[in-house]
């Protein structure tokens, strides 16, 4: 993995791809330990906030204070609602919500399509959680600017399902 820092030394980009330079700026190699708490560098870049991370004799180090600092700038900037996330973290960007399904017939599917308040650059990965058990959900019609919820019942009570989209920016 290669690195280029902020002006105030914390991970500012990567790249897993070799080489690259970001405003006249070169990269450098990482040869440090993985992160506490994650699998692999992948992992790591993946599922935290990179830009809350600086480089501490050879190693990434997090920093909660710029965590906390990158989500309330975010918050202002952007602003957010009780059943929308939208955080860009860098090196990714997460989107997510909680839809209330009601189907109209027993053993059949019900299908609502979401799009994402900000479109993606790549095609996300997308997570689904229901608020109970289903016979099946699953999602369909994948794109960088949306995908389809899929539900399947016994019955015809409302359901919550939470959803989860993630890709690098």
């Amino acid at each position: 993995m290669r690195y280029i820092l902020d002006d105030e030394g914390y991970i500012k980009d990567l790249s897993f791809d070799g080489a690259f330079t970001c405003n006249g700026k070169g990269c450098l190699l990482y040869e440090g330990d993985i992160p506490d708490g994650y699998e692999s560098l992948d992992d790591w870049a993946t599922n935290s906030n990179i830009r809350a991370f600086f480089i501490s004799n050879g190693n990434l180090i997090y920093s909660e204070e710029r965590d906390q600092y990158l989500i309330d700038l975010w918050d202002r900037e952007i602003g957010l609602n009780d059943n929308q996330i939208n955080y860009v973290y860098g090196y990714c960007r997460t989107q997510g919500g909680m839809i209330t399904l009601t189907p109209e017939k027993t053993n059949t599917t019900t299908s609502i399509d979401v799009v994402f308040e900000c479109p993606f650059s790549k095609l996300p990965i997308i997570s689904l959680t229901a608020s109970e058990e289903v016979e099946s959900l699953y999602y369909t019609n994948k794109s960088t600017t949306g995908f389809t919820i899929n539900v399947t019942k016994k019955d015809t009570n409302s359901i919550n399902v939470d959803w989860l989209a993630k890709a690098r920016i």
